[in-house]
């Protein structure tokens, strides 16, 4: 059976402010583009002017007038053949374009930086699941199975797809206010950089980016 390429495509990151603040600059956001991908890599975190759609994306759900942010990611498998074996290259892509920060509620500095931790970890997470794709493939391999199988691709997919982290992460942290949010933040930051630590074997490098 042949293979095909595949693209998931996650919205995570449904972050909400308390209350309106003061008024300070809104942050510049720049010019959506078909190009605007940023592929995950370690040292390289989410910036304001990464977050190029204009609206909030309608395949969302919420209230965009009390959302803060909202990150999609992709992870897309690519059929590859390695020294004569039929693989897959992996990527973890965070998607500018359809990737969406709300200037209208977030306006200070530090209201910015905790969306951003929020949006970077949903991020990291959509990183995890590739790691663990990655990890599920070099499995298959060394136990000699054709990866193009239904079985395998049925696997693939149930580990794209696996959005619970994302879900528990907007239950813990519905609301971005400084004295509920940074420990639950920090949590959550210390917990990814030790699942993504267990499996820093499969992580995205540069060779990894389409």
């Amino acid at each position: 059976m042949g293979a095909s390429a595949h693209l998931y495509l996650a919205l995570g990151g449904l972050c909400c402010l308390a209350s309106p603040t003061p008024d300070a600059p809104a942050a510049p956001r720049p010019a959506a583009g078909e190009g605007h991908r940023i592929c995950w890599q370690e040292g390289r975190r989410l910036q304001w002017s990464d977050f190029c759609a204009t609206a909030y994306p309608k395949s969302a759900s919420g209230n965009p007038a009390t959302r803060a942010g909202l990150t999609t990611s992709a992870i897309s498998s690519t059929p590859v053949t390695e020294n004569g074996i039929p693989t897959y290259r992996i990527a973890c892509v965070f998607v500018g374009d359809s990737s969406w920060v709300n200037n209208a509620l977030v306006k200070t500095p530090q209201e910015r930086a905790l969306v951003l931790a929020h949006e970077q970890l949903h991020f990291d997470i959509a990183e995890l699941r590739t790691r663990k794709i990655r990890q599920h493939i070099a499995q298959l391999l060394r136990a000699g199975k054709y990866l193009y199988s239904p079985q395998a691709t049925e696997d693939m997919s149930r580990l794209r797809g696996d959005v619970t982290l994302d879900d528990q992460l907007d239950e813990s942290d519905t609301t971005l206010n400084p004295k509920i949010t940074i420990p639950e933040l920090k949590r959550w930051q210390l917990r990814l950089a030790q699942e993504l630590n267990k499996l820093a074997a499969y992580k995205s490098t540069a060779a990894t980016c389409p």
